[in-house]
C-alpha cells in the first residue's frame, strides 16, 4: 500500500497513546478487511470467466457444440 489507512485526524481525537494503538488497529482491520473482499471477488468473476468459457466456448465464438450460450 502506498498510502497511510491511518487518517492524522482519528489518531489526533484521541488522548492516550493505548487509545491511539487501538484507533490505528481497527484501521488496519477495516483495511485487511476489505483487501480479502475484494480478492474474494476477484477470484470468484476469474473463477465465473473460466466456467463460462468452458461451457460457452470463446467469448463472441460461433460453433454448433457449445453447451450454452452466453
Amino acid at each position: 500500500m502506498n498510502k497511510p489507512t491511518t487518517s492524522i485526524d482519528a489518531l489526533a481525537s484521541v488522548s492516550s497513546i493505548s487509545e491511539m494503538k487501538e484507533v490505528a488497529w481497527d484501521e488496519v482491520k477495516k483495511s485487511f478487511e476489505s483487501f480479502c473482499m475484494m480478492a474474494g471477488v476477484e477470484s470468484l468473476t476469474t473463477m465465473f470467466e473460466v466456467d463460462a468459457e468452458e461451457i460457452c466456448g470463446h467469448r463472441y465464438g460461433r460453433g454448433a457444440g457449445k453447451r450454452g450460450h452466453r
